[in-house]
This record gives C-alpha cells, sequence and structure tokens, in this order.
C-alpha cells in the first residue's frame, strides 16, 4: 500500500484549500501538522445592522504520525490535543461549535488500540449549549492495510479520509 509519509502528503494537499496548516518539524509525541479551519455565518435584514443570527464554527485537525500507537502514547496526544483545541477555541455569543480532530497514521495498530479509538470521547457544552459545544473526534489509518477506525463522532471523517486516499 502507501507509506505513512505519502498518506499524510496526501490528506494535507487535499487540506490546503479548506484549513491553515501549520507544519511541525520536531515533536516528542510524533505531531505533523496542526491543521484550523475557521467559518463565520450570519443572516441579516436589509442591512448588516439588522442581523438575525450569527454562527461561528472552528476545526482543529492534529495529524500524527506513529509506527505504531499504543495506549500510553494515545493518551497523553488526546490530552494533549483537546487542552490544546480549547485553548486555541473562541467561545462566546455566536460559537456554534468546534471540533478537536485527532488524525493518526501508522503502519499497523492492534485490536487493543482500535477499541480504545472507538471508546474515546469528549464532549463539553459552553453556557448550556448557547456558547456552542466542543466535540472531539479520532480517525486512525493503517497505512499498510488502508484500514481505519474512529470514534463515534469521527465516523464522517473516515468516509472523506477513505475518498482522498482513492483519489490522489
Amino acid at each position: 500500500m502507501s507509506t505513512r509519509n505519502e498518506i499524510v502528503n496526501k490528506l494535507l494537499k487535499s487540506f490546503i484549500s479548506s484549513y491553515n496548516i501549520t507544519r511541525v518539524e520536531e515533536d516528542e509525541h510524533s505531531l505533523v501538522a496542526v491543521c484550523e479551519y475557521f467559518e463565520h455565518s450570519e443572516k441579516y435584514v436589509m442591512s448588516k445592522k439588522a442581523e438575525l443570527w450569527s454562527a461561528d464554527c472552528e476545526e482543529f485537525l492534529y495529524v500524527f504520525e506513529k509506527e505504531k500507537p499504543d495506549e500510553d502514547w494515545y493518551k497523553k496526544i488526546m490530552e494533549r490535543t483537546i487542552t490544546d483545541g480549547m485553548e486555541r477555541m473562541n467561545v462566546g455569543p455566536g460559537h456554534m461549535y468546534t471540533y478537536v480532530t485527532m488524525m493518526i497514521i501508522c503502519d499497523s495498530y492492534n485490536d487493543d488500540m482500535a477499541t480504545l479509538v472507538k471508546k474515546s470521547k469528549f464532549y463539553k457544552s459552553f453556557k448550556w449549549g448557547f456558547h456552542g459545544w466542543l466535540n472531539y473526534r479520532v480517525l486512525m489509518v493503517n497505512a499498510e492495510t488502508a484500514a481505519m477506525c474512529s470514534n463515534r463522532e469521527g465516523r464522517s471523517c473516515v468516509k472523506s479520509v477513505r475518498k482522498v486516499l482513492k483519489t490522489q
């Protein structure tokens, strides 16, 4: 199949039109890139002063590359990505949602890792949901077999990544 590096490059190439991508050169936890997405939508009547509603949506995508991930490493990077994502987000009136997405590209993973990924979750609402929420999504890609696993929130990512890896 493809190597980890080839998959990372294909994914980042496809993300470049939607995300602000920052490549990371040296990282103790195998972080390759941080991708940021921001969207502001609003609806108004006649003039912009008569605003009906506005919504801010954000996503912070962390791409990791690891030969064979293990449970301790996964727990460290999960905590790190959620903490970093919460520091980057802008909560307030008009904030709708923030996705903190972790993508792990590896050579292989065992069943225990797949189970850990599938069971991982984190959700936080702000001001009872009036100032939006944060959702944690994770996707793990096996570079050798092209197998993927994700948590429940990350299922939409699986479809997108599969499409990218097939087309390029």
